[in-house]
């Protein structure tokens, strides 16, 4: 198990991201503002995690406190990524800023959700 900062958002930044790697699977905690001016750290934190070699990306969206339609495009754009590459993502525990903008933009039904940590243990690739 390892645990590392990713996005290079500075201390006080109101977006935050760090990733821990267990088996062949990645977890990566987003928190903080996912809005217009935090889209550059938003795509570097994703941009590391897709490089890595796993089969699942865990998003944990638990500590989102907003998220703007631009992030949600990005979400977008890292999903079809993700799949294009044969790996699976998964949004863990979105707050309810995010389900809220999911839902307002008819987009939730694209992401697979899950809320709690007995889902995800068995998610987890063997």
């Amino acid at each position: 198990l390892r645990t590392a900062e990713t996005g290079g958002a500075p201390e006080g930044s109101s977006f935050r991201s760090g990733e821990t790697k267990q088996r062949e699977a990645v977890l990566s905690l987003l928190s903080g503002a996912m809005d217009i001016q935090h889209l550059p750290e938003l795509v570097l934190a994703l941009d590391k995690v897709q490089t890595s070699l796993v089969k699942l990306v865990v998003l944990d969206m638990s500590g989102v406190t907003s998220l703007s339609p631009n992030a949600v495009g990005v979400l977008v754009n890292y999903l079809a990524g993700v799949e294009g590459r044969g790996k699976r993502l998964v949004l863990f525990r979105p707050s309810k800023p995010v389900l809220d903008m999911l839902s307002g933009l008819d987009l939730v039904h694209l992401f697979e959700v899950q809320q709690t940590e007995e889902e995800l243990l068995l998610d987890l690739p063997d």
